[in-house]
């Protein structure tokens, strides 16, 4: 049952962090959006949910938040109890290079109930492309 455990927790935790950034590609500079994602995912013994939005400031700074939350129903032969993991996250975002693609280089923290809080360091690449006139 860990492994139902770890595989909700990762799930939840690829989900939330996978929608954040990159939003800046559809911004021309000077332009201010904002984003925001849902995700739930039911497994045989729980389920997890994560929330996690934002705001891109002129195509070159972005800032989010996300929230996880999952629950899993553990069973032994002796006892069975459910254990519910959360955590929130912070990020931030700068956009280094934007032609046509777009370098993107964030920060964030993480804390979590049940565990140590982390750093987290990444980059994303991103780039527009367009399927029809008005869809891109």
């Amino acid at each position: 049952m860990k492994n139902s455990l770890a595989l909700a927790v990762l799930v939840s935790l690829i989900f939330s962090y996978s929608h954040i950034y990159s939003q800046s590609i559809f911004l021309e500079k000077g332009e201010f959006g904002f984003f925001a994602d849902g995700d739930y995912t039911s497994l045989e013994s729980g389920h997890a949910f994560s929330f996690s939005g934002g705001v891109a400031l002129g195509g070159i700074l972005e800032i989010g938040f996300a929230s996880t939350n999952s629950k899993v129903k553990v069973d032994n032969y002796y006892y069975s109890h459910d254990i519910e993991v959360s955590s929130k996250t912070f990020l931030i975002g700068a956009v280094l290079i934007k032609k046509k693609a777009q370098l993107e280089v964030n920060f964030g923290l993480t804390t979590s109930d049940e565990g140590g809080d982390a750093v987290l360091i990444g980059f994303n690449v991103g780039s527009e492309f367009v399927l029809h006139d008005k869809i891109s």
